[in-house]
């Protein structure tokens, strides 16, 4: 797991720690985060293993990321069901 060498996989956690993203924040209004894979090595080389930068791109201020969905169903008065999900959104550049 990351921040290990060589590490295949990183957790939630540290991406959150290492983009700078807080719990609070994550659950108010959502994030947006640019991981980023930099490839530094000579061509003759058998292997070679990225540097990894995070950066957040939300700023405070910003609209939530947020997606809204109703759920409907019927029982004796027809109902819905509102939903309001927030998250992070995760970019991915090599």
């Amino acid at each position: 797991m990351y921040p290990a060498a060589n590490a295949n996989a990183i957790s939630l956690a540290s991406l959150l720690k290492e983009s700078g993203v807080s719990d609070k924040e994550l659950q108010s209004t959502g994030a947006v985060v640019k991981l980023i894979f930099a490839y530094n090595c000579e061509l003759h080389q058998t292997t070679c293993y990225p540097t990894l930068t995070f950066e957040k791109l939300s700023k405070e201020g910003d609209l939530p990321i947020e997606v809204e969905d109703t759920i409907p169903y019927i029982s004796d008065i027809e109902m819905r069901d509102y939903l309001v999900l927030r998250g992070l959104r995760i970019i991915v550049e090599v």
